[in-house]
């Protein structure tokens, strides 16, 4: 007889802001943002980079994290062996020049439920309950009909920011 697992999450994307209320936009560096960025977000999380041309998201890249804080400064400073970063970082100065915003969020998670089994409080700090909620928000993402720049199963991701309009373009025709 075949086995049956349910999952049951209510969650929601906040964005990260500072003090006053602004939101964290791509590539301020953090202690301009918020001092103490690194005392206030140094915990596991589930995160998402928002790509924003007027209003509208255009693409999305979604990522987990044991210290937030430290993964984020991966982004905005790179180093030579860390590849996404450095292939994000590029992606996301291109498209700062062409007029989008990118803004980055955490998922927060209100209700977590997996085989009957109430998970809440969420706690992060195990590497397959990330892994686990990280594919769970790419693969809706997808359904839904997001241009993700997560390389997925044939490694194919939009490379530019040019590639990134046109895919996102390309969706919304479709969509109508």
């Amino acid at each position: 007889m075949p086995s049956k697992i349910s999952i049951e999450i209510e969650y929601e994307w906040e964005p990260i802001v500072n003090d006053r209320g602004e939101r964290y936009v791509f590539p301020r560096r953090f202690k301009e943002f918020k001092r103490g960025f690194h005392s206030h977000y140094n915990f596991p999380a589930i995160y998402r980079w928002v790509l924003r041309k007027n209003g509208k998201i255009v693409a999305v890249y979604i990522g987990e994290a044991e210290d937030i804080g430290r993964r984020i400064y991966g982004y905005i400073n790179p180093g030579p062996s860390q590849q996404t970063n450095k292939r994000l970082n590029f992606v996301f100065n291109e498209c700062i020049s062409n007029g989008l915003e990118i803004e980055l969020e955490l998922l927060k998670i209100h209700k977590l439920r997996i085989h009957g089994h109430n998970m809440s409080p969420v706690d992060l700090s195990s590497k397959h309950l990330r892994l686990l909620l990280e594919n769970l928000m790419i693969e809706i993402h997808h359904q839904n009909g997001y241009v993700l720049l997560n390389k997925d199963i044939n490694d194919t991701v939009p490379k530019t920011c040019r590639d990134i309009l046109q895919t996102f373009s390309n969706k919304a025709k479709k969509q109508g």
